[in-house]
């Protein structure tokens, strides 16, 4: 019954049933049959899905001889008659092509019997009653936010489990060059964007027209082919990209004759596809000439992460700890790790080859946590370990805190998305309103200063808004009157580019320099940022599936996405996704109804200092948390000459091997609807191996020493670079060896402060 409807299915797009009711009298077969177009247009979707799934059984179920087929079918086709016992392979594109009723009446008899069928299952309505099984589509979006410069590979999260029906993909590419993006599944890829597929419509945004041959098969094709025999060559090429095995054939007819030749291994269905259009073609008078050309990479060996291969996770230490990590590591491949670990407040961890040192500073009292990485060439093993410490207690004075919060604004004409990516005549709003304070802070005395940095330009430009004398502190003038009022940002506003980094701080501040009464109170947030880019030459797209419109046997949490790149940037904002549930008896509760509560950065991820050649492990959960408990998924900036891992909530920063010197970037934290991101953070990479770290001793009343032990190799050094607390001043440096003690020259003192270099006079001003 199946086929019989997918056939008057087809007949009704045709239009070969137009207004067949109007050539009848008897009014309850007008309404039986009307009753039967609007069912077959309300399962039209569910109707099409079964057909594809009855394509592909046919072409990977064992068929019979081509010979027998074909005589069934011709004798189905004088007879006009279904028997029973045909197996259920047969049909599919034969059977659909050549259902054609000899009279009208055969065919409204066929029509009166399926609506009658109709009446009792359905009550003469599209609905479902009775014993049916109920299943339900929920849709859902999963938010990407990323950019792709080059080919690699991304693993897409989903929040929502469950078999998927369709996938769709949003984002943006530039004019120029190409983009494919395929989703792999069970080692099968399907394409989900092909950017020469992508044409323009009358929204202005861009989509897919039509379905395209996968990029891994060329097609060539000279002369007509009947509606079956394409039928048949898509079917073909349709098998060819789920084997995925390399192949060649060409199939020539000429004067009645027909001629094939195939290369490489062909299976059982696609030698039965071939040969039943090489019968098709056999006495055909038109000269026919088909080429398939099919050639896939080969897939990788997988490799095997590093693994933790111990039961011991917590240790003890009293001064010192030194673990040769070789011991509790274990690669299965056998390749050659290398190591790195987190960090830790007032703790160093310092790693030579496989052996680490664990220093705690001796105001450090209790049990820290850091997470310990192997990295194989490839892939990352993680264990997190517990460290008990026991030393004299310490407090510190705790002073008024700004806790700044800088966020893309939510001004829907400005930005919509909140990405920070607008075209050259749109605008990014940013704003700090959201920023805490640890006291009753009087709003007049504050302010917000901004720099907007540009990364084609290398300089920056300055902004203050709020209090006029909080302003002239900072030595900029406000130019507006409330210190959370957002900044609009415009290409070329303030002196942005393509690529810029709008970073800000919050400043307090209250003096008298009055002589009856002198007084200041000054309190600064850290710097934040987020970027803001423009791009000048890109197209945007929607909605767009091509192998991913309608799928089946996707039941996976995660997959891996294939991006290809050439010549091109491609940014995928995010992906929209159906999966199909059996519904309870109760009430379902519709998932869109859920208010999805964003991500939050806790804490400001602090410089880094990381000594040439060697990685750092950064634990992003200790900076971002999720007050849905959401999982995490996180990405960052790619600036040149880093490469930075991620894996669940860790991250591996690998400076290149060459590579000395300053890069910036920051984190974004998704939970699939949602994101934040982190402030802009340096890492400055140098050839200086830390071999002991002295920490200040703060005590009230008294100046604060600090000092820095630094073990350098001076025949292969000729700069050493390090970080300073921002209040540091009355610095000096000195050089000390086997024979003597040298201070350095105030000259030869170089300090990088806010993404500029200053001279120690400067610095300390």
């Amino acid at each position: 019954h199946k086929l019989i409807l997918i056939s008057i299915f087809k007949e009704v797009k045709k239009g070969r049933d137009i207004k067949l009711n109007n050539s009848l009298r008897d009014v309850d077969l007008q309404e039986n049959i009307s009753c039967l177009n609007d069912w077959i247009e309300f399962h039209s979707g569910d109707i099409q899905k079964y057909e594809n799934k009855m394509r592909k059984i046919a072409a990977s179920k064992k068929m019979e001889n081509p010979i027998i087929k074909i005589e069934r079918i011709e004798k189905w086709k004088n007879s006009n008659e279904i028997e029973e016992k045909n197996p259920k392979t047969e049909g599919s594109f034969n059977f659909t092509k050549n259902f054609k009723p000899k009279s009208l009446f055969k065919f409204l008899i066929v029509c009166f019997v399926l609506a009658l069928a109709i009446v009792g299952v359905y009550n003469l309505k599209p609905r479902i009653t009775g014993l049916a099984a109920i299943t339900e589509q929920l849709n859902y979006t999963s938010n990407i936010n990323q950019e792709f410069y080059k080919s690699s590979e991304y693993t897409w999260n989903l929040d929502n489990a469950g078999d998927l029906r369709s996938i769709r993909i949003y984002g943006s590419k530039t004019k120029h060059g190409s983009a494919n993006v395929y989703i792999e599944n069970n080692e099968i890829r399907y394409l989900l964007l092909n950017s020469s597929e992508l044409a323009e419509k009358e929204s202005g945004i861009f989509g897919i027209t039509g379905f395209a041959v996968k990029s891994d098969i060329k097609k060539s094709l000279k002369g007509e082919l009947s509606e079956e025999e394409k039928e048949i060559l898509e079917l073909l090429i349709e098998d060819i990209n789920t084997t995925r095995n390399n192949i060649s054939i060409e199939i020539e007819a000429k004067k009645g004759e027909v001629s094939k030749e195939i290369k490489g291994n062909a299976t059982y269905s696609q030698n039965y596809l071939i040969n039943n259009l090489s019968l098709s073609l056999n006495g055909s008078d038109e000269k026919i000439q088909i080429k398939i050309e099919a050639e896939f990479e080969e897939l990788a060996e997988e490799n095997t992460a590093p693994l933790w291969n111990s039961n011991i996770t917590n240790f003890t230490i009293d001064k010192t700890l030194t673990l040769n990590l070789s011991e509790y590591f274990y690669d299965a491949d056998n390749d050659s790790l290398t190591y790195s670990s987190s960090s830790a407040p007032n703790v160093a961890a310092i790693i030579v080859g496989d052996v680490i040192t664990i220093i705690p500073d001796e105001t450090v009292n209790g049990t820290i946590q850091l997470t310990l990485a192997a990295f194989d060439g490839t892939a990352i093993g993680f264990q997190i370990l517990s460290f008990d410490i026991k030393a004299k207690e310490f407090k510190e004075e705790i002073n008024k805190t700004i806790n700044i919060s800088l966020d893309y604004g939510d001004n829907p004409v400005y930005d919509a998305n909140n990405d920070g990516v607008e075209t050259l005549t749109g605008v990014v709003d940013i704003t700090p309103a959201k920023s805490a304070f640890s006291w009753e802070a009087d709003e007049e005395k504050l302010c917000a200063k901004y720099e907007v940095y540009s990364f084609e330009n290398k300089e920056s430009e300055f902004a203050c808004f709020g209090s006029n004398n909080c302003c002239n502190f900072l030595q900029l003038e406000s130019s507006k009157e409330l210190w959370n009022e957002s900044l609009y940002l415009a290409y070329g506003s303030y002196g942005s580019t393509a690529n810029n980094i709008v970073s800000a701080q919050v400043f307090f501040v209250d003096y008298n320099l009055s002589l009856e009464n002198p007084y200041s109170e000054i309190a600064a947030s850290s710097r934040a940022g987020l970027t803001a880019k423009f791009l000048e030459d890109f197209i945007q797209f929607e909605d767009v599936c091509l192998d991913t419109c309608f799928v089946y046997g996707f039941n996976s949490s995660s997959y891996k996405l294939v991006i290809e790149i050439d010549n091109a940037t491609l940014r995928i904002d995010k992906i929209a996704y159906t999966i199909e549930k059996a519904a309870a008896n109760e009430t379902i509760t519709n998932a869109t109804n859920i208010t999805n509560q964003a991500p939050a950065l806790i804490k400001s991820i602090e410089n880094i200092s990381i000594a040439s050649n060697k990685n750092y492990t950064l634990n992003l959960s200790q900076y971002f948390s999720d007050p849905d408990n959401d999982t995490l998924v996180y990405s960052y900036y790619k600036t040149d000459n880093l490469t930075i891992l991620l894996e669940n909530s860790i991250a591996l920063i690998i400076p290149d091997s060459s590579f000395e010197g300053i890069a910036f970037t920051y984190i974004i934290a998704n939970d699939s609807e949602s994101s934040a991101a982190s402030n802009v953070f340096m890492i400055n990479v140098s050839q200086a191996n830390l071999s002991e770290e002295i920490k200040p001793k703060v005590r009230v009343g008294k100046p604060v020493k600090w000092q820095k032990k630094i073990l350098v190799d001076v025949s292969n050094v000729s700069s050493v670079n390090f970080t300073l607390p921002e209040t540091a001043s009355n610095i000096s440096i000195k050089i000390l060896n086997q024979t003597e003690q040298r201070e350095l020259q105030d000259e030869k003192i170089k300090i990088i402060e806010d993404s500029k270099v200053k001279d120690k006079e400067l610095f300390e001003l």
